[in-house]
């Protein structure tokens, strides 16, 4: 091989590069730029983000206008910044990754095979198709937002399908009588009981000893000799006051009791049945004064 042939031939690659290039530097013309870029603004405007960016390649290139050009660059970074896009993944039953799926968007192909990339689509409310051989078709609505990137769409052929990978069906909500028991409630009404049952007997002696008792010079005290029946009578009502008065005091408690034990049990109930833990009945306390006594009424 002389000198001189092999120069040409060692030159040869460099011009087929050099000409492709100037294929791809062919200048648009004026006419092209003013109309991609008109078309652009109007895609733009209606959110079909994906064609508008194809316009506004054609409108950003060195042979628009410089004031054309300028403005379709800027809208170019704008329209890619909010351009969003969605990458795929498909699982078999055995939760294996798939990838001879074919995605449709609106009716419109817009994969045949996945390959883990982001694609680009535009913002909206789509309705997706997922077609895989040997399973039946997939079906979402996926409402795609403005400027998201890279968000995951997965999908699950065969007995998979039902419930996407990573999700579980919540647990059906418990009643409130698997939850909480009715020990609270009769806590709080044998106190209820126990509360007007003691304070009304307590009252109740203690009427009976004023009335054995009472003296014009010395009211309330009891003024009989020693070893006099009337005396020990009036000592037996005053004990049986405070046999009343400890009864209506441990019934003040346990219904104290049983309204904390209430409490504490809806604080810490599942948040689904706090609801119906409180359209149970519950404890209500009225006062009740009548001739000589008091007392509280109360339902449960």
């Amino acid at each position: 091989m002389t000198l001189r042939r092999f120069a040409l031939l060692s030159c040869l690659p460099f011009a087929v590069i050099a000409s492709a290039a100037d294929a791809v530097a062919e200048p648009v013309s004026a006419e092209v730029c003013l109309s991609t870029n008109d078309r652009a603004q109007t895609l733009r405007s209606e959110r079909k983000l994906r064609e508008a960016r194809e316009q506004l390649k054609v409108c950003s290139q060195t042979g628009c206008p410089a004031a054309v050009q300028r403005d379709c660059s800027r809208w170019l970074g704008e329209v890619d910044a909010a351009l969003p896009t969605l990458s795929f993944a498909a699982k078999d039953p055995a939760g294996g990754d798939l990838t001879k799926v074919r995605i449709a968007v609106d009716g419109h192909v817009l994969l045949e095979e996945l390959d883990g990339s982001a694609i680009p689509v535009d913002p909206g409310k789509h309705t997706f198709t997922f077609d895989h051989e040997g399973d039946p078709t997939v079906t979402r609505v996926i409402v795609v937002t403005e400027g998201d990137k890279a968000r995951k769409i997965d999908v699950a052929f065969g007995s998979s399908a039902a419930t996407p990978p990573g999700k579980t069906d919540p647990p059906p909500a418990t009643g409130p009588k698997g939850t909480y028991s009715a020990m609270p409630f009769v806590l709080a009404g044998i106190g209820t009981v126990a509360l007007v049952g003691g304070f009304v007997f307590m009252a109740d002696r203690n009427a009976r000893i004023f009335d054995e008792c009472k003296r014009p010079d010395d009211p309330g005290k009891c003024g009989f000799p020693v070893g006099d029946p009337r005396l020990d009578e009036a000592t037996s009502l005053k004990n049986q006051s405070y046999v009343g008065l400890g009864i209506g005091i441990g019934g003040a408690v346990a219904l104290a009791g049983g309204i904390t034990w209430f409490v504490i049990e809806t604080v810490n109930a599942p948040k689904g049945d706090i609801r119906a833990r409180l359209r149970e009945p519950k404890p209500h306390l009225t006062p009740v004064l009548g001739l000589g006594y008091a007392g509280l009424g109360g339902s449960f």
